[in-house]
């Protein structure tokens, strides 16, 4: 969190097993989209219109899968939390709603 505070004094009670899943999953989406992305980059001549277009929906695929774990982990925090991140970051997306 922000401002060199913890999770505990922003209230947020979420054990480390629970931050390590959400943390494999982003890493597993990460990783598909750096292959696919050094696949295009050093290959691009090397594969056909299909292949590109394949590798182009893992990249959509998984980005949204990482913003959609990232939008449920700002859904489960508190609303001090939410508010700050939101500042932070000018964000203005107002389909973010702690529980």
């Amino acid at each position: 969190m922000s401002g060199g505070r913890s999770r505990e004094d922003w209230g947020v009670r979420t054990d480390d097993a629970t931050w390590a899943v959400v943390g494999h999953a982003l890493l597993g989406s990460v990783r598909v989209i750096r292959a696919a992305a050094e696949t295009l980059h050093d290959g691009w001549d090397d594969t056909s219109p299909e292949e590109r277009r394949e590798m182009l929906q893992m990249v959509m695929y998984q980005s949204e899968h990482i913003g959609g774990v990232l939008h449920d982990v700002m859904r489960g925090l508190p609303e001090q939390v939410v508010e700050a991140v939101k500042a932070a970051r000018g964000y203005r997306d107002r389909t973010i709603a702690p529980q």
